[in-house]
């Protein structure tokens, strides 16, 4: 059982990104008189995993590191058969169990607690920071997690792949090694339908790692990679004599994660994006956040984070370079060796290393793009760039400009136009808003059914009965539900901060309408006896114009681009449009997320209310006139439909809201 202390530090886990965090406080001299407890259920394990590092020879990495370095090179061996010369950069290899065994000195030093359990959940509560161990609240000041993130797979432009590998330690019976030289990719393997290589890691003249790499959808299998490994030997060394073995497995990924952290619960590791997602390589990211930190307590800030969310890790150019080659390696795994083979045969090794480490400028960037073949990665790029939030809003862009073109020929843009929106609420348009009943359960309850259906039908009636006593007031809430609405789905596809909802929805709705204000006030005559009172300038826009350029957030760029253009076409065209087009199919791919369905069943699921939805409509269109005692008056069908909306969509938006508070 754990002592009942409150603790200095709680460690989640502890494998090497922690054991370097550990590493690293002992080096500043910052464990003394600490209460500390590494919560693990394999603490006492020490796998036979290596971790290897480039840095020049008077990098803080290799100084500060040097007692645990066991083996260092300055030459690469290409697959051309030549060598190159890396000094003053050198390639390093640390072994997993030095690692851990520091960290085991350490542990011995300062009397650290060590359990053999499983932490289950961080978080804060009233009395601080906890790790839940085994049912139990453990409290910390600072909380170090490490534990192995789950990966959510929520964007259609998200890659994962597996990195899988398998060693050999060889002992061979002659000199045959060049201890200052290494093999870093050796693609001179069969590939068998995926991206495979080879590492030659040197530790003596006759003993060397040889490890097979696989960068695919599938771990490679044991069997699989010994045979690999054996004609590797057979054939670049003759006879040899098995020591010891690893093997491992690491995703790579660009996809989000599990993983939420504060500023005294730091995520560390994979945990913390550390991996990166085009090579799986993370060790000088574990490194370098472990430094942070220790620098951060040294100068007695309260504040620790170093945690990194999934907007950050996927921004900036190098990001959207590893997802280009995550496309690459998923859908065409055999250009894999030809990338990496002629990245190597026509761009020097300091230079590959450089841009690894993220550190190049544009101009060498280009210099090494250069080098490769050009054509699959523009068949990446345009995938890359269908598969993004921006290819939407640049469809409706689109859209809109064909129509904005046709505005000299209004019969044939009504006809498109219309056309195109009577489509898309039979696709979407209703359906999103008709798969209510699975939010919660995610499957039908024939026993909760009635109940949820009578409701539903309770609230849509409500909203009914309020436009009839009340229209003026009525469409003031019913405004205002919507901008929250719309403001909710479009900052969380957008990854825009919580606080611009209310902001972004409301100018949303009063821009289309504002802009329109004519068209605008010939309906709200009809349904509120009222004239808008608003008339917009397009030119309004401008402040989100420059806010969406300032945060570089692409759809939003297209998205207030296609509305500057809407206003030149009618209400209806310009309202279903977003309403379609926008906000329709991103709530669409919100419950997708969700309900973890295909398009085709949500669509089958939501028929049923999806049908009734059709059938009340055109009970309002046959019932309300007479109901407003409005049969001579002039008939507005907007009106109704705008009604009608109000009516179905409140139920909707009270549940669309505890869906994303639940998610959030």
């Amino acid at each position: 059982m754990i002592a009942k202390v409150h603790f200095d530090y709680i460690f989640a886990g502890k494998g090497a990104s922690a054991s370097l965090v550990l590493i690293e406080l002992e080096r500043r001299n910052l464990l003394h008189s600490k209460r500390i407890v590494i919560v693990d259920p394999n603490h006492e394990s020490i796998s036979a995993k290596n971790f290897c590092f480039w840095t020049d020879e008077n990098g803080e990495i290799k100084r500060n590191l040097a007692p645990l370095i066991q083996h260092s090179w300055c030459k690469i061996h290409l697959n051309n058969g030549n060598q190159e010369q890396l000094s003053p950069t050198s390639y390093n290899h640390i072994p997993n169990s030095i690692i851990i065994e520091k960290a085991n000195e350490i542990i011995q030093k300062h009397n650290i607690q060590t359990v053999r359990a499983e932490v289950s959940q961080t978080g804060t509560d009233d009395q601080g920071n906890f790790a839940l161990i085994e049912g139990d609240k453990e409290y910390g000041k600072y909380i170090f997690d490490s534990r192995t993130p789950v990966l959510k797979k929520t964007e259609w432009n998200q890659t994962s792949l597996l990195q899988s590998f398998v060693g050999w330690v060889v002992e061979l019976p002659n000199d045959k090694l060049d201890v200052d030289s290494f093999r870093m990719m050796d693609f001179n393997i069969e590939q068998n339908q995926f991206t495979q290589f080879v590492y030659v890691l040197p530790f003596s003249d006759t003993t060397a790692l040889i490890e097979v790499t696989r960068f695919g959808k599938e771990v490679i299998a044991n069997t699989e990679a010994e045979a690999i490994i054996e004609d590797y030997l057979k054939h670049q060394f003759g006879t040899y004599k098995k020591i010891a073995v690893e093997q491992g497995c690491i995703p790579m990924s660009n996809a989000s994660m599990d993983s939420h952290g504060s500023e005294k619960i730091i995520n560390l590791g994979a945990r913390n994006y550390c991996l990166k997602p085009s090579t799986g390589y993370a060790f000088k990211n574990m490194y370098g956040q472990a430094v942070e930190i220790a620098e951060r307590i040294h100068l007695g800030h309260l504040k620790l984070s170093t945690n990194r969310n999934h907007e950050k890790a996927s921004k900036g150019r190098f990001a959207f370079y590893d997802s280009l080659l995550l496309i690459i390696l998923h859908l065409w795994p055999s250009y894999g060796k030809v990338i990496f083979s002629q990245l190597f045969a026509k761009v020097e090794t300091k230079l590959i290393l450089k841009f690894l480490d993220e550190k190049t400028t544009i101009p060498e960037d280009i210099k090494i793009f250069s080098r490769l073949p050009i054509g699959i990665f523009l068949r990446a790029l345009s995938l890359y760039f269908i598969k993004s939030k921006a290819f939407r809003p640049f469809l409706i862009l689109c859209f809109v400009c064909i129509l904005f073109l046709l505005s000299n020929f209004p019969e044939i843009r009504n006809s498109v136009g219309y056309t195109t929106l009577i489509i898309g609420m039979i696709c979407v348009g209703l359906p999103h808003g008709a798969v209510d009943h699975l939010i919660e359960s995610k499957s039908w309850d024939y026993r909760k059914a009635p109940r949820f259906i009578l409701k539903y039908l309770a609230l849509m009636a409500s909203v009914g009965i309020f436009w009839l006593i009340t229209p003026t007031l009525a469409l003031i809430v019913f405004l205002a539900y919507s901008a929250w609405h719309f403001g909710q789905a479009d900052v969380r596809h957008w990854s825009l901060s919580k606080n611009l909802t209310i902001p972004w929805g409301a100018f949303l709705l009063l821009y289309i309408l504002g802009t329109h204000q004519a068209e605008t006030t010939g309906i709200l005559r009809y349904i509120a006896g009222i004239d808008f009172p608003i008339s917009i300038s397009p030119l309004a826009i401008v402040p989100w114009i420059l806010f969406a350029l300032w945060k570089r957030n692409m759809p939003l760029i297209l998205t207030v681009s296609w509305l500057v253009l809407s206003c030149q076409l009618p209400l209806l065209i310009a309202f279903g449009t977003y309403f379609i087009g926008q906000h329709s199919i991103t709530s669409w791919g919100h419950l997708k997320q969700h309900l973890q369905l295909e398009n085709k069943k949500i669509w089958i699921h939501s028929l049923p209310f999806h049908l009734g939805a059709w059938i009340i409509l055109i009970l309002f269109f046959i019932l309300w006139p007479s109901i407003q005692n409005q049969i001579n008056a002039a008939y507005n069908a907007w009106g109704i439909f705008f009604i009608f909306i109000s009516c179905v969509s409140f139920p909707h938006v009270i549940i669309m809201n505890k869906l994303y508070k639940k998610r959030n």
